[in-house]
């Protein structure tokens, strides 16, 4: 080990450069120690970080809304709309003209009559469902208002055999998501965390106006993946900033919250989606969520860790010296003694890939874990989040309590933390989701008139995935080096969304077994459960930095 001495020797000599030195190395948590875990430039700059979570929340789920299922029948032209027949019940037009099942009536078949009789008799003799009439696909189609206004469903007509159109667009957006992933990670530990927030902020509100003014699917379907890419650019590269800006103690805390923040925007979203029943109006709304972040960005500083471990020391320690400054004191000189590290202490600073996280072999089965918990994680959370409509009772009440029970979980995942630690915070939550996906299936097919307690069940499950993120986010930050932290959290991410791609899907199936998409997400949590067993805790560790501290620790 170099002496402090020779340290000193050595800073004397970097601090005399006029560019760059990559024989030397600055250890931020050291110069953390100076200037507060926790100063008031800080606890601003967090806030600001936290504040551009929330409309990601609302993004990431606003296809509840979006492509609501209004209520429908086939229009009966002729009929639908004429004065002639504006006295005749709803219910006297179903049952002339459309045939029932055991669940109620059709949504996509009516009788094949002659209309014209019934048009020009001013009544419906024209019909007689016991002479058991051939039935036909709908033409056109008649919307109830019901709990939806005008959703994307209804004005593109994407029901019936257009089902699946809806599903697809709805997997396209979390396509987004997921090349948003990886890209953010790579992107960001290249050109810096600042300039990536500004690309999603930007990103995000353009391309959703934009979306709000799409005239067919396909345009709303590109302005809904680039949306979904650029949030998710915005919210990982977000969450690793927040996490290299602050010390130890705080990044629990506020890696807690910011899973909370997300889902404010969750929450806010019934009301709004409440208040413009108008898919348009509320795509709108979400979008400029997005503008006063762009006010807040000019006064973040790029991250000083980042900026350190790209070998770029005179702008970290101009970064370091500017957050001091902004904390209302100045930096003392020993502190670059202490915090310098000589360059056998650290590896050459070079551009890393997504190849890097499987290079190492203990590396390699670490990053293997992580992708499959990021899997199921979301493949739980969107699997109740999407399928919130479909459960007993109120769906914007619903909608409120998921994000409620997002809500609560941050505070959840912090005393878990705290008490027993990332590793089994994370399993456990993982083992409670999946057995209250498969009881809330379970009752939900076995007893339908037990609705409200499968719905209950269902938010339960919600809450214990919910804090499985709040916990998987910090967990996922501390298992890897700086130099690709940022990159395993996006592909952590990334993970994330391919799950959340299938997710529609796997929804689809409930039109022919209903109970199979909640035992799939339920055993999915209890596998990932087991598996979070194997990785290592990090509590009381420090943040790692180099690939070689990585490696050692976890065959440790």
């Amino acid at each position: 080990m170099k002496s402090e001495s020779e340290k000193g020797e050595k800073l004397a000599d970097a601090t005399d450069l006029t560019k760059d030195s990559k024989d030397i190395y600055f250890d931020f948590d050291v110069i953390l120690e100076y200037y507060g875990n926790m100063g008031c430039f800080q606890a601003l700059v967090a806030v600001f970080i936290l504040y551009a979570a929330i409309p990601v929340g609302m993004h990431g789920v606003s296809a509840v809304f979006l492509l609501g299922i209004p209520e429908h029948r086939c229009h009966i032209s002729g009929i639908d709309g004429n004065a002639s027949f504006a006295n005749f019940s709803e219910e006297s037009i179903l049952n002339a003209s459309i045939p029932t099942t055991e669940s109620g009536y059709e949504r996509c078949l009516m009788y094949d009559y002659n209309y014209s009789d019934c048009i020009n008799d001013g009544n419906l003799e024209c019909t007689d469902p016991r002479l058991n009439p051939s039935t036909v696909p709908c033409q056109q189609y008649k919307y109830s208002r019901g709990e939806y206004g005008n959703t994307v469903v209804r004005e593109f007509n994407l029901v019936c055999d257009q089902l699946i159109l809806g599903t697809t667009s709805n997997a396209v957006f979390y396509t987004g998501g997921l090349m948003g992933g990886f890209l953010s990670g790579n992107i960001s530990d290249n050109i810096g965390r600042r300039l990536m927030l500004l690309i999603g902020a930007l990103l995000t509100a353009i391309c959703g106006i934009a979306c709000a003014f799409s005239p067919t699917l396909a345009m709303y379907s590109v302005m809904r993946f680039i949306i979904s890419l650029s949030t998710m650019a915005s919210f990982s590269v977000g969450f690793v900033y927040v996490m290299e800006v602050l010390g130890k103690k705080w990044r629990v805390i506020i890696g807690a919250i910011y899973n909370s923040a997300y889902a404010v925007g969750y929450t806010v979203l019934s009301p709004m989606a409440y208040y413009w029943r108008d898919w348009r109006e509320l795509q709108i709304a979400m979008s400029l969520v997005s503008v006063p972040f762009l006010l807040m960005w000019m006064l973040l500083p790029e991250s000083p860790r980042w900026q350190f471990a790209r070998g770029r020391h005179e702008d970290g320690k101009a970064t370091s010296n500017l957050i001091a400054k902004r904390n209302g004191f100045e930096l003392p000189s020993e502190v670059w003694v202490k915090s310098l590290r000589p360059k056998e202490d650290v590896e050459n600073v070079q551009i890393y890939s997504t190849i890097t996280l499987f290079r190492q072999r203990e590396m390699r089965k670490v990053t293997g874990i992580v992708m499959f918990c990021w899997f199921v994680a979301s493949l739980g959370y969107f699997g109740i989040s999407l399928n919130i409509g479909a459960y007993a009772g109120d769906v914007y009440v619903n909608n409120a309590l998921s994000g409620l029970a997002e809500v609560i979980a941050g505070p959840i995942a912090m005393v878990a933390i705290k008490k027993i630690g990332r590793r089994m915070s994370t399993s456990g939550s993982y083992v409670i989701a999946g057995v209250m996906c498969i009881v809330s299936s379970v009752v939900n097919y076995c007893s339908p008139d037990l609705g409200i307690l499968a719905t209950t069940l269902a938010l339960l499950g919600k809450l214990a995935i919910s804090t499985t993120f709040a916990v998987i986010f910090v967990y996922t930050s501390e298992l890897y080096p700086t130099v690709v932290r940022a990159l395993a959290v996006s592909t952590g991410a990334a993970c994330a969304f391919s799950a959340s791609i299938i997710t529609p899907y796997a929804l689809f199936l409930q039109n022919y077994v209903s109970w199979l998409p909640g035992v799939i997400f339920g055993t999915a949590g209890i596998l990932a459960g087991i598996a979070t067993l194997y990785l290592r805790e990090t509590r009381d560790h420090k943040m790692l930095t180099t690939l070689e501290e990585a490696e050692q620790f976890y065959k440790k």
